[in-house]
């Protein structure tokens, strides 16, 4: 999933002399069932919720002040965040306030939208709007309300130095 992406990645950065991280954003139960939520609607894999409430948006909101304010405490002017999945929009303002560029990337989404897909991106539409680009696993995946100007399309790829990717004997198999 995305965790082996990042780890990949950031090993990758540091490598190349890039001083880049990986940071977690802390939440609660109630948090992160919305998170997954929004993941499971942006599939359009939602069900027949209803749409996100006021409530929604302030439980999101209020989870995220602590991961703004020790972002805006690590961040230089000219850095990069690059801010993955729903759970992570909310923060690209800070990111901006702080003086660097935040990128929103989306590894979700579906090639049909219904209502779940619309519900997820009316919520998260406001966040997305203040990253400097976006970054889509597919093409399909971009919504309509994102400027075709700063979305991008990057394939997810394989490490093949993975320990997931190495061949295993039948012995070790069994």
């Amino acid at each position: 999933g995305v965790a082996v992406l990042v780890r990949s990645y950031t090993a990758y950065a540091r490598g190349a002399g890039i001083d880049s991280r990986w940071e977690v954003v802390d939440g609660d139960y109630d948090f992160f069932r919305l998170a997954k939520r929004l993941h499971n609607d942006l599939h359009g894999a939602g069900g027949l919720a209803a749409g996100y409430t006021a409530e929604d948006r302030e439980l999101y909101e209020a989870a995220l002040l602590p991961a703004s304010r020790q972002l805006a405490d690590r961040l230089r002017p000219a850095d990069i965040v690059v801010l993955h999945g729903a759970e992570t929009a909310g923060l690209a303002e800070a990111v901006r306030e702080a003086g660097a560029h935040p990128v929103w990337r989306c590894h979700v989404g579906t090639d049909v939208a219904n209502g779940a897909v619309r519900r997820a991106w009316e919520f998260l539409d406001p966040y997305v709007r203040a990253a400097e680009a976006t970054v889509f696993s597919r093409r399909e995946f971009i919504w309509e309300s994102i400027d075709p100007g700063r979305a991008f399309v990057i394939a997810p790829v394989l490490n093949p130095l993975s320990p997931r990717n190495e061949t295993l004997n039948p012995a070790v198999v069994e």
